[in-house]
């Protein structure tokens, strides 16, 4: 399931991250210091999301030994990148412990890289991520005007999860709204098929976002 929040850079040029609310509040602290909004939220996967596209998986060096250990690492990658299509790795800390071979954590490193798609930086401390998470932020919401998507693993086989799943991916629809429209419509004929009229009947849509909604779905694909 995802939640778009439907967040983009206002006339004030507010820039907003939502971030995981069992972060480090030393980093959100910095990133509001560098001029973004943040919004506190449990997130299902990553750390940090700044678009709809991109999120953040912050890791401190330790933890970052302690996944290659536990074998986390990669199932935690894989699990990102199947949600969003831009994740990126912030190793923070001066150094590593040394538990680890220093050629298997090169290896572990390259294959993020090479093998899942990922960016990787590495920041000497809680400022210097603010200030990369800030900057990533501010690319996406001012320069590409991307929205915020917050993403979920979407395997399930509970078909109403699947349904809201189907649903939330509309423009401006979270998953309360998502849950609203299909206790209202009942199945995804239902909803795919109203009138816009139909749409602003239920309770939290309003005309504006019933016009976005029905223009959507009759959107042609372009190849």
């Amino acid at each position: 399931m995802q939640e778009n929040f439907s967040r983009y850079a206002d006339k004030n040029s507010r820039i907003f991250v939502y971030a995981d609310s069992r972060e480090d509040p030393a980093v959100m602290h910095f990133i509001e210091e560098n001029g973004c909004i943040v919004r506190k939220k449990v997130l299902d996967i990553g750390d940090y999301v700044v678009s709809d596209r991109a999120v953040i998986e912050r890791k401190t060096r330790v933890d970052f030994e302690n996944s290659l250990i536990d074998g986390r690492l990669f199932d935690q990658a894989g699990r990102l990148h199947s949600a969003y299509e831009r994740v990126i790795y912030i190793i923070e800390g001066a150094s590593f412990t040394g538990r680890i071979n220093r050629n298997a954590l090169m290896a572990a490193i390259s294959s993020l890289i090479l093998n899942n798609g990922i960016s990787v930086f590495f920041t000497r401390n809680h400022k210097a991520t603010a200030e990369l998470i800030s900057a990533l932020a501010k690319k996406e919401q001012m320069q590409s005007k991307r929205t915020i998507l917050i993403k979920r693993p979407a395997k399930t086989s509970n078909t109403n999860l699947q349904l809201v799943y189907v649903v939330s991916a509309l423009p401006g629809i979270g998953d309360l709204t998502a849950e609203k429209l299909l206790m209202h419509f009942k199945t995804l004929k239902n909803l795919f098929n109203a009138t816009e009229q139909d749409l602003a009947s239920v309770s939290g849509i309003g005309k504006k976002r019933a016009r976005e909604i029905s223009k959507f779905l009759r959107t042609e694909y372009i190849e």
